[in-house]
């Protein structure tokens, strides 16, 4: 079902104004189980098992997109929108900042995770692609870098610590495969909303004689996700996405 943004008639209120408004901002789930997209909700409020991945909600003031049910009672969320650009702080300090400045009881759920991330170093002729030309295009050999493709974002129980962090390359190869989140373009990209950009990017790492480089989530001039590129900052039309793994238990 795709309504017509025109369609007359529609009703102000009740379950099928949720269940159109729902399917205009991914955001339906089995029986009207969470709080509707755009309702600021307390964590308490919300069944994460009952969303489908690409589903918004909005939480404790930020607005998040579901990624992945990780299994265990784990769900890996990211931010709707990409952070404001600062020239003065790297992608590491301003995600801490980010994460620093979320509301104690999103903090209180969240998973913890390694303190660094091992991100190796690689560049486009590193791999072969899948429709090399195409937007949709991904490296079908991540693991000819074997440090690259084993950073891989995953619930640490023993010496893990709580915090955001920027997804890495191997994160989003296996979010973009058929079925998943990152496989269509309305997926891949941001919410558009001055300061924010629709693009975004990873944590993995060019190569070290390309300055500074790093793999993102490009857009094109209409404001739409395009392919995965390494970009070489600075660059204002990039920006820094959180994510989570945030846990609640399955009883």
């Amino acid at each position: 079902i795709t309504p017509d943004s025109d369609f007359e008639d529609e009703p102000e209120s009740g379950e099928v104004e949720r269940l159109l408004r729902g399917i205009r901002n991914n955001a339906v789930d089995d029986n009207f189980e969470n709080p509707a997209y755009d309702e600021d909700s307390h964590p308490d409020e919300f069944r994460f098992s009952a969303m489908y991945p690409g589903r918004i909600f909005t939480m404790a003031g930020e607005q998040y997109r579901y990624l992945e049910d990780m299994g265990e009672g784990n769900h890996l969320i990211i931010r709707n929108y990409t952070l404001p650009r600062s020239a003065d702080a790297g992608q590491h300090t301003r995600i801490s900042n980010w994460y620093n400045g979320l509301r104690q009881e999103v903090q209180d759920i969240v998973s913890p995770v390694e303190r660094s991330f091992n991100t190796g170093h690689s560049s486009e002729s590193t791999f072969l692609w899948s429709n090399p030309d195409d937007w949709n295009r991904l490296p079908i050999n991540l693991d000819v870098s074997p440090v690259v493709a084993s950073d891989v974002t995953r619930v640490v129980k023993e010496d893990g610590i709580k915090r955001a962090f920027a997804l890495s390359l191997a994160d989003f190869v296996r979010l973009a495969q058929p079925g998943k989140i990152f496989s269509t373009p309305s997926g891949r990209g941001a919410a558009y909303g001055y300061p924010s950009s629709t693009g975004w990017r990873l944590r993995s790492l060019g190569p070290p004689n390309l300055n500074q480089s790093i793999w993102h989530i490009g857009m094109n001039l209409g404001l739409r996700p395009t392919r995965l590129a390494l970009v070489q900052p600075p660059n204002s039309d990039i920006g820094d996405r959180p994510a989570l793994i945030i846990h609640q238990p399955t009883n």
